[in-house]
C-alpha cells in the first residue's frame, strides 16, 4: 500500500475518533466532575435502587415479609450489593451513577475492542483512534434510543455489560479453551443473571451454542460441560442459599411476583419499538457494510485493470 493510498485510508478512521470518540470521552469527563461535585444528586426513579443498596449497608435484607420491614425491588440484588460497598466506603447516593457510567464505558470499550484490528497496513496508532471511534459511535447509537438509561442510576448498564461479556468470552472459546476461560464465561453470565434476570436472553443462546458446538465436536465435550455446570450450578446455589437466608423471600421477590407483573406493550409492539431504538445502529452497520464492500470491489476493479496497463 503507497503513502497515498494510507492517507486516504487513514483519514476516515481518524475523522471517526474526532468526531465521536473524542466527544464521548469529553462528555463522560465532565459528566463525571460535575456529578462527583454535587452532594446530593437526584436520582428520580432510581431512588428506590440506591434505597435497596442503602438497606444493604445498613445491614439488613431487601426480601422478607412487607408486614415485618423493607422490601426492595423485585430485580435480583448484584446492582444494589455493588452500590452498597461504595457507601461502605463514602455514603453518596451518587454511587448507582458511577456504576452505571463505569458500565456504559466498559460497554463502548467492548466496541472499540471488537473494531479493532492489526490485520490493517496502517499505522497502529490509526487502527486504534478508528477502533476509539467505533466505541464512540456505539455510545452515540445508544444515546438516541428513547430511554437510554446512560444517565440513570438502574441495572441495565451493569447487567448487560457483565452478560455482553461473558457472551464474547463463549464466543472466544475455541475448540479447546481453558478452564479459566470457561469458568470466567458462566461466571459473567451468572453475574449478569443476579444483576438482572432479563439477560437470561444472552445465558440462554450462550448454553444452546456451547452444547451445539459440543455436538459437532467443535468445541471439546469437557469445556462444555464445565460450563454447563458452573452455570447451573453456581444459580442454584444461589438462589437456594438466598432463600435459606430469607426464608423463601428471596423466590418469591425475584421469580414468583416478578412474572406476575402486567406489560405495558404487546410482544409485536416490544419489537416495533426495538426496530425504532436500534434503527441509528442498524443504520451504521448497514453503511459500513455497503462502504467496505464497495471498497472491496474497487479494489478488484484496480487490481484486474492493472495487468492490462502493464501490457
Amino acid at each position: 500500500m503507497n503513502a497515498r493510498t494510507k492517507r486516504i485510508v487513514c483519514s476516515p478512521l481518524v475523522a471517526s475518533s474526532l468526531l465521536f470518540g473524542a466527544p464521548v470521552v469529553l462528555g463522560l469527563v465532565v459528566s463525571v466532575v460535575r456529578l462527583l461535585g454535587n452532594r446530593y444528586p437526584y436520582l428520580g426513579w432510581a431512588t428506590t435502587v440506591n434505597n435497596d443498596a442503602e438497606e444493604l449497608y445498613l445491614g439488613h435484607t431487601l426480601y422478607q415479609n412487607p408486614a415485618h420491614g423493607y422490601t426492595g425491588q423485585v430485580y435480583t440484588p448484584l446492582f444494589p450489593a455493588t452500590v452498597s460497598l461504595f457507601d461502605r466506603i463514602y455514603l453518596w447516593n451518587g454511587w448507582p451513577l458511577i456504576v452505571v457510567i463505569g458500565a456504559s464505558v466498559a460497554l463502548a470499550a467492548l466496541a472499540a475492542r471488537i473494531a479493532y484490528t492489526r490485520a490493517s497496513p496502517v499505522p497502529r496508532v490509526v487502527c486504534v483512534l478508528g477502533a476509539v471511534g467505533v466505541g464512540g459511535i456505539a455510545y452515540w447509537c445508544a444515546a438516541s434510543v428513547g430511554l437510554s438509561l446512560l444517565d440513570e442510576g438502574r441495572a441495565d448498564q451493569m447487567a448487560w455489560a457483565l452478560a455482553l461479556f461473558g457472551l464474547i468470552a463463549v464466543a472466544d472459546f475455541g475448540p479447546v479453551p481453558s478452564r479459566r476461560r470457561v469458568v470466567l464465561a458462566a461466571l459473567l453470565l451468572t453475574a449478569g443473571l443476579w444483576t438482572k434476570p432479563t439477560t437470561i436472553g444472552v445465558a440462554g443462546p450462550a448454553v444452546v451454542w456451547v452444547l451445539a458446538l459440543a455436538a459437532f465436536s467443535a468445541l471439546s465435550r469437557k469445556a462444555a460441560l464445565l460450563f454447563v455446570a458452573v452455570l447451573v450450578g453456581v444459580n442454584l446455589a444461589l438462589i437456594l442459599i438466598l432463600n435459606l437466608l430469607t426464608h423463601g423471600w428471596e423466590l418469591y421477590f425475584n421469580f414468583e411476583l416478578a412474572t406476575q407483573q402486567s406489560n405495558e406493550f404487546t410482544y409485536g409492539g416490544n419489537v416495533v419499538k426495538g426496530l425504532q431504538s436500534g434503527a441509528l445502529a442498524i443504520g451504521f452497520v448497514g453503511f459500513t457494510w455497503l462502504a467496505s464492500a464497495l471498497g472491496a470491489a474497487m479494489l478488484k476493479r484496480r487490481r484486474s485493470a492493472r495487468p492490462a496497463a502493464d501490457a
